[in-house]
């Protein structure tokens, strides 16, 4: 059997220290480029494949201990305004986030895609400039965003489906998943009849998830729907009155009080829960979208293609879903009395 080839032979055979020959197959930014490809290429040459076991006893040797520090990656953002970004699941996946990238001995660091006087290709050099060789972008303000972010010596994975150029690798919620086990949820409290309020940005940022899945699940009978171009309370309240569903699903905290103000008695007269509840929304009902778990399996992602040096435009993006979680918080839902 021809021996293994170790990593003391490649050094060997390219005069250089073991460790360089470590880091440079692990795509270490510190070490400079023409020596991890001059490297890279030795040992392709010289038949080199990593022992899945050695690694395993590696990882557990050090597990427990502080990680090295291996740089910053950049989370970039591009909202009208500097600190737009801030606000319902883009807070948990920034936490969520700089708490993975911090375990894997990295920063995360903010940048404004609309900086005055800012470009994509400007943005880029700035972060090469760095040392920074990985982003994250969190959702985007509108679906269907394009933007002009040249690739080249950068990793990136974005979160959700706004983003409609660059392609990227992407992490997100499973939406059409989570609907599916909030109206099962509802349905074993005994409700039978869930009417969805749901605002049409929303539904194209899901990508129609939310509504496939409540179309399939409501059954016959028991689907009524309400799609809002723009909020307005009256219209909520009439809908309500008008259809009477015995509880409603919706992605709009503010809907609650709405129907309350109308007269509604949540949840005698009707149930409310939400499709995805978040910092800031009213105790209630609803999905947990799990969003620091989506945001530290994000930084998984792109430290992997950070440190195999996969960077530019993926030809074969990949989807890696989260599942939410029932919660049941407040007062908004209840056991319904058999008929």
């Amino acid at each position: 059997m021809k021996p293994r080839v170790r990593i003391s032979d490649i050094a060997r055979r390219a005069g250089v220290h073991a460790s360089t020959v470590s880091r440079a197959l692990r795509e270490d930014s510190r070490i400079r480029p023409e020596v991890r490809a001059k490297l890279r290429a030795l040992a392709d040459k010289l038949g080199y494949s990593p022992d899945p076991h050695l690694r395993a006893l590696a990882k557990y040797r050090t597990r427990g201990a502080a990680p090295d520090y291996r740089g910053v990656l950049g989370w970039l953002t591009n909202y009208s305004t500097r600190e737009g970004w801030r606000h319902f699941e883009k807070i948990g996946y920034f936490a969520g986030a700089r708490r993975r990238a911090k375990e894997l001995g990295y920063d995360i660091e903010v940048f404004w895609l609309r900086e005055p006087g800012m470009s994509g290709e400007r943005m880029r050099r700035v972060l090469l400039a760095r040392g920074i060789r990985g982003v994250l972008l969190p959702p985007q303000p509108d679906a269907g965003t394009r933007i002009d972010l040249p690739l080249a010596g950068l990793a990136a994975v974005s979160f959700g489906h706004t983003l409609q150029t660059p392609r990227l690798h992407v992490v997100h919620h499973h939406h059409y998943r989570s609907m599916r086990l909030l109206l099962e949820e509802l349905r074993a409290l005994g409700y039978r009849r869930p009417g969805l309020l749901i605002g049409t940005w929303v539904n194209k940022a899901v990508e129609g998830a939310w509504a496939a899945a409540y179309r399939e699940s409501a059954g016959p009978g028991g689907a009524c729907e309400c799609w809002m171009e723009r909020w307005e309370p009256a219209e909520v309240v009439a809908w309500w009155k008008r259809e009477r569903p015995d509880v409603v699903v919706t992605e709009n905290g503010d809907a609650l009080e709405w129907l309350r103000a109308g007269g509604l008695r949540v949840p005698e007269d009707c149930g409310f829960a939400l499709t995805a509840r978040h910092e800031g929304h009213p105790p209630c009902a609803g999905i947990d979208e799990n969003s620091e778990v989506v945001g530290a399996v994000a930084v998984d992602q792109l430290t992997s293609l950070v440190e195999r040096g996969e960077t530019g435009e993926p030809p074969h993006p990949i989807n890696v879903l989260v599942e939410g979680t029932w919660r049941v918080l407040g007062n908004t839902v209840r056991r319904q009395p058999r008929a």
